[in-house]
């Protein structure tokens, strides 16, 4: 994925003192430094605009760009006609006033004064047209600008990772998953994705096909560095087989994310219970992959990942300890094993639920079995085809390390934007509201960008109800 480009175009009216101040020039240099940390590339105008007729050449010089947001700054006070010249991009807007060099005597800028006028005119002359942009106050090298300038970078990074992302969708939604089947035209139209749609049969000729030498190095990588090992080897050459196979699809078809349907199909054509082979696609090949053939939480994931830096999961909302104000995020086997709490605590199992009331002889692997590591996390889903945007932050505690069988953590200090929820609220919300009953969650905090990503994609943020026993 290419870096994100951030326009730049500083707009000045000749009575003020942009110029003589070097406004623009110490900009562009900051605005260059926090790229090179926060990465994205800097498109910068090379001149100062003053007049209307002058902002005509910048509007088209970022649009041939393809910049992915236009940051228009009043590097000084300047006349509102050069505003709505570069209102009507069709981009994303950042509005920008600096700070006064100097609290008195003659007002040297102006900036906010003019920053005011700007994010008026969009409110009150172009209502129709729904323009959206944040705006931004303060040097580039002040507190102020970077804090709130953060979310908006990694927001931006996310709807990047979105534009032309190929997604493997394999044997739709998990049978009478009916909350969970997507509008794929409508994914395609807010988000960009291109969704492949691939028959398990495909997986299965593929598989057939493999060479055993293949095969056995698959099997090896899954052992490698796990202690407890509680399956069949032929458990183990199966799960081999499904790595192999989707592994080679992944790559010739270039997918960034696969949303896989894990049964019945794979039951039936390969004898297993796919947990540790997905997890193997996510961890070796760096592909994401959600289970159930959730395409929405794949969607998440990738929002996820290029926001945090960090592998996401997929996660059930499986249980709460009311007492104690947490909720239990768990799957049967499916992950990263970059959440372990520890590598010498990871087992790989049979699938704890399939076939459990049957003889042993009956049971399928493969899936994993761990605590999660104590984190900080956000837990997130694109519900509703992107309509619908929920999300809270947390902590994963091994206090105690109860749960099920399968990958699992507590989290407790839930909360929404810094706000305390209570697990009640929580459930509230997800129940009231019909969320899909996949959550995505990853190390690290960005609910404040998910927010933000939610704003520019057009969808609205869940905001967590309380708890009541009435209705």
């Amino acid at each position: 994925m290419s870096n994100i480009k951030i326009g730049l175009v500083g707009v000045n009216s000749p009575a003020y003192y942009a110029k003589e101040y070097r406004v623009y020039e110490q900009s562009v240099k900051g605005l260059e430094a926090l790229g090179k940390k926060y990465g994205f590339d800097t498109v910068c105008f090379p001149k100062l605009i003053e007049t209307a007729d002058e902002a005509v050449p910048a509007k088209e010089f970022m649009l041939q760009e393809k910049v992915d947001f236009l940051l228009i700054q009043n590097a000084a006070f300047s006349m509102g006609d050069v505003m709505e010249v570069l209102a009507n991009t069709g981009l994303a807007l950042g509005l920008w006033a600096v700070g006064e060099p100097e609290n008195e005597n003659d007002v040297k800028l102006h900036s906010l004064v003019s920053l005011n006028m700007y994010t008026s005119i969009i409110k009150r002359c172009f209502k129709d047209r729904q323009i959206k942009y944040k705006w931004f106050f303060g040097n580039v090298d002040t507190q102020v600008f970077i804090e709130r300038f953060k979310p908006t970078i990694l927001a931006l990074k996310a709807i990047n990772k979105l534009k032309n992302a190929r997604i493997c969708w394999v044997g739709s939604v998990a049978p009478t998953f009916n909350n969970m089947k997507p509008d794929l035209n409508a994914l395609k139209e807010r988000f960009g994705v291109n969704i492949d749609i691939i028959p398990t049969l495909k997986v299965k000729a593929v598989a057939d096909s493999l060479e055993k030498k293949e095969i056995d190095e698959a099997g090896e990588n899954f052992c490698r560095g796990i202690k407890k090992i509680n399956v069949t080897k032929e458990m183990l050459s199966k799960g081999a087989v499904v790595y192999t196979a989707l592994s080679k699809i992944a790559r010739e078809y270039g997918f960034d994310a696969m949303a896989l349907a894990c049964w019945p199909d794979f039951q039936e054509l390969f004898g297993i219970v796919p947990c540790v082979p997905f997890t193997e696609i996510y961890d070796d090949d760096n592909i994401p992959v959600s289970c159930e053939g959730d395409l929405q939480a794949a969607i998440t994931m990738l929002v996820l990942n290029a926001m945090t830096g960090n592998k996401s999961m997929v996660m059930d909302f499986a249980n709460v300890d009311i007492g104690r104000d947490m909720l239990l995020l768990w799957h049967c086997g499916i992950g990263t094993k970059d959440m372990a709490a520890c590598c010498q605590d990871i087992s790989i199992i049979n699938h704890p639920m399939m076939n459990r009331k049957m003889s042993d002889e009956y049971r399928m692997g493969l899936s994993y079995d761990y605590y999660f590591k104590e984190t900080h996390v956000t837990v997130a889903r694109i519900s509703d085809n992107g309509d619908g945007m929920f999300f809270f932050n947390g902590e994963i505690t091994n206090d105690k390390c109860t749960g099920f069988t399968g990958t699992r953590g507590w989290i407790k200090n839930i909360n929404f934007q810094g706000e305390q929820v209570s697990v009640l609220d929580l459930m509230d919300t997800v129940l009231t509201e019909g969320i899909e009953h996949h959550l995505v969650m990853a190390e690290g905090v960005c609910g404040n960008s998910f927010s933000e990503f939610a704003y520019w994609t057009g969808g609205k943020v869940i905001k967590p109800s309380r708890y009541r026993n009435y209705l």
